[in-house]
């Protein structure tokens, strides 16, 4: 019984210096319910209730700063998984021409401030091509590719999904809403434009991955 009393009261205590009912659940080994009985009956002044609130405050604020630092450190670690990874199979694919071929075209049409992997061409060879790049040497699961065409508004009833679809070997159904350009006065001047396709594959892995890479064939054409 004497031990139970002097838990109260320094339950008490504890309130009335600001603590919160978990801070002082740590330091007092009861239930909520009972530390509840012992302390609902306690009225805070007004200058109890600013260090409570202060306190709490700082204890967010505290919270926040270590998960920052955290996911900080996870990302820097993910970083670096990939960078020695894309060295390591660098090595490996650049004794392969369609890997370097493939490589040129997204250094000179693929996004390199973004934190996507994308790529967009109108060359229905060019777009195929580096469809099976991605998938051989991102290893990428087709299902996990984005597909968008781009084409202006006069072209709208010629259905070139379905040529991209078909050209793809992918569901129509698939292909993500395409953005038609309002350019109502264009001419039909080339019979074999079928408008822009952008393939792009979320996760900043891929994306750091290519980026390494191109690194690596820059370094390498240095003289």
């Amino acid at each position: 019984m004497k031990s139970s009393v002097q838990a109260k009261i320094k339950a008490i205590s504890l309130r009335m210096q600001g603590f919160s009912y978990s801070e002082i659940m740590k330091e007092i080994p009861v239930s909520k319910s009972t530390l509840f009985g012992w302390l609902r009956h306690i009225q805070l002044t007004n200058e109890q209730k600013t260090i409570l609130d202060s306190n709490l405050r700082q204890k967010k604020s505290f919270a926040t700063v270590r998960a920052a630092e955290s996911n900080t450190k996870r990302r820097i670690q993910r970083e670096y998984l990939t960078k020695e990874i894309a060295q390591k199979t660098y090595e490996e694919y650049s004794k392969n021409i369609d890997f370097l071929v493939g490589l040129t075209l997204y250094w000179a049409e693929g996004t390199k401030k973004d934190t996507t992997w994308s790529f967009i061409n109108s060359d229905p060879d060019m777009v195929l091509f580096m469809y099976k790049w991605m998938i051989r040497y991102l290893i990428i699961d087709k299902k996990d590719v984005r597909i968008r065409l781009f084409i202006h508004e006069p072209y709208k009833e010629e259905n070139l999904e379905y040529f991209w679809a078909q050209l793809l070997g992918i569901d129509q159904k698939s292909m993500q809403h395409t953005i038609y350009k309002p350019t109502p006065r264009i001419n039909k001047k080339n019979p074999l434009y079928k408008g822009c396709v952008r393939m792009y594959v979320t996760g900043i892995e891929h994306f750091r991955t290519v980026i390494q890479w191109k690194e690596m064939l820059v370094n390498s054409l240095k003289v």
